[in-house]
Order: C-alpha cells, then structure tokens, then sequence
C-alpha cells in the first residue's frame, strides 16, 4: 500500500521516535526522511545517507533534511500549543471543503456486506447491490428494468436468510416500489418493512396485491415478488387455484411493472423448469446462486470452469450469474 499509494492520491505520513523502528524494507518506500535530534549522533547516517559528521545544532526543534543536498532546519508550531489539535482539525475541514479532487476509495472485500457499502448503488432498479465480487473488489449489481422474472437457488436457501432481507431492503430502496412476500414456510420470520405484503402458508393476501397490482391501470409503481419456497406454496393450493395462479404469473409478464424473483432449492427449479408459466419467462442463464454446491447442478446454464466452480465457499459467499459466467461474491447481508 506504501509503494503504490501515490497513483490513489494518498500520502503517507510516518512518525516514529528511533532509527530503528521501522523495519528497512518498509522504509525503502519512503523517498523523504526528515530528522529532529538523535541522542546518538550516529544515528543520523543510518536515515539520512551522506550525512557524515553532519548533526544539528542544540536547540530545540532543529533537524536535518535531505533535499539537493543536506539542510538543518528550525521547526515551529503553526498555532498555539494548547489548541493545536483544534487548529488543526478546522484547516483539514476547510480544506475537505474547497479540494475539487478526492483520492477514489481503495477497495476492500467487507467483513460485513452492509447497506453502507452499496450506498451508491442503490435507489435504481439498473443497478440492484448484490454483494461484493471476491476477485475484483466491485460492487456486483444486477438490473430488473429489463426482467420479468430472476432465480436466487442453492442446495439449502434456508441458511441464506440475512441476504434475502438485504436484497428485499435495496429493492425498496427504489423510490415507488413495494415488495409481495410469498414465504409459505416463514423462513424469513415474517418481515415487517415499510411497502411490504408479507404472506405465508397459502400466501392468499399477496396473491390477492399480485391481482391487484396485474388489474391497476396505473404502471407508476413497482411490485417484486419474492417468491420463497414455490413449490410448497403451491402444494397448498387447490388444483383451480394453482392453475389461476400460474396463469397470472405468465399474465404478468406483459406488465412492465411487476418484477418475481424465483427463490427455492436447485431440486426445485428443476422439477418447475418444463412448467409453461415458469420455462416461457425464466432465464436459467442469468440468477443468484447461493453458497457451495453449483458444479453439482445442471439445470442453470453456467459457462465458468466447473475446477473453479468446486471449490469451498465460505459462508455468506454465493455467486452472480450473468450470461452463464459465474463469479463469486461475498453477499449482502441484513443488519
């Protein structure tokens, strides 16, 4: 970080109190040394080269400097003592104020994915914060403006519960959005956010908002269906509700306003993956996979090296699949 610092803008300042104390690797990266008095007048050759027999005079605050050659100095305070820190405190505001350019932020792979992370993601339905990619440091987004329907899989999604509320949290995120909850078996713990229908078992309130929202004329707002556990809410309904029901999922594609996103098992999405309401509006290409186990499968289509594809995920790492590349990502997670 010391020897590439200067291409992000950011200088380094060491102060240490001995020769010594900074070991001389590290201290190969700094081009600039300056020294106040030493005890041991030996010392002043062993920071700054060249300096002979060359020591500052006995006073106080006086030192050497190297620059197109060796210079003593005399140093001062900038304000008065007692109030330096406060001094000091007001230039780097003022300064912070008028400096047009600030060093862009150096990336790191958080130890928790918070909603402060993405902050700059949010609040557009192009740019939904996932999590953070492993390799490259980028915030990974994906877009609904142009999707109907998304899949957030896995061999056990039961586990992954934080980043579905933190997904659900960004969504709404976007200004005149509301989110349907079909969560039959309570996985989430029935959620309570502002603009949010929360069902479970039949899920019977959030299909009736999801015929609501298909019959409303007005396309001003936005509906995403977290769908959990699909296949269970399905069982629970009668053969001629689940028949209107799939019916009015495949109907709601026409609506560009209401968004679904698919979230069950792997076993699940392949059992669904010949239904009609399902294979005409899904894209197996594209989803959210959530921990390990993704070369085991073969009903999403992934393109990456499954050699890759086997390694361990730690905990709360999934992977974002866009066009069949899959990339590993450390997800978001609710506070």
């Amino acid at each position: 970080m010391t020897w590439d610092c200067l291409k992000y803008g950011v200088v380094f300042i060491f102060s240490t109190n001995g020769p010594n104390t900074v070991r001389y690797r590290l201290r190969q990266n700094f081009k600039q040394n300056v020294v106040l008095q030493f005890n041991d007048p030996m010392d002043y050759s062993s920071v700054i080269p060249g300096v002979r027999k060359k020591e500052p005079s006995k006073a106080y605050g006086r030192g050497l400097i190297l620059l197109d050659s060796i210079f003593e100095f005399q140093t001062a305070y900038a304000y008065k003592e007692e109030r330096m820190a406060d001094y000091l405190k007001i230039i780097c505001d003022k300064l912070n104020q008028i400096c047009d350019y600030k060093a862009p932020r150096i990336p790191i792979l958080p130890e928790v994915v918070s909603e402060d992370v993405v902050s700059n993601f949010l609040g557009k339905m192009s740019t939904i914060p996932i999590g953070v990619e492993k390799d490259s440091l980028d915030i990974a987004t994906i877009s609904l403006n142009n999707k109907f329907m998304y899949n957030i899989t896995g061999e056990d999604i039961s586990s992954d519960t934080s980043f579905i509320k933190g997904l659900m949290k960004n969504v709404l995120s976007v200004a005149n959005t509301s989110c349907l909850v079909f969560d039959t078996n309570n996985i989430l713990n029935e959620v309570t956010y502002d603009n949010t229908i929360y069902s479970k078992d039949a899920c019977y309130e959030a299909i009736s908002e999801l015929e609501k929202a298909f019959d409303s004329e007005d396309e001003s707002k936005t509906y995403v269906c977290f769908m959990i556990s699909i296949n269970a809410m399905l069982n629970k309904l009668s053969s001629i509700e689940k028949s209107k029901f799939t019916t009015l999922i495949s109907n709601c594609k026409q609506k560009g306003n209401i968004k679904i996103f698919i979230i069950d098992t792997i076993d699940v999405i392949k059992s669904i993956s010949f239904e009609t309401w399902y294979k005409g509006n899904s894209d197996l290409s594209e989803g959210i996979w959530l921990g390990n186990g993704i070369a085991n499968q073969f009903t999403l289509k992934v393109t990456t090296n499954s050699r890759i594809l086997r390694a361990e995920v730690e905990p709360g790492f999934g992977y974002v699949i866009k066009k069949g590349k899959a990339v590993l990502t450390k997800l978001m997670a609710s506070e």
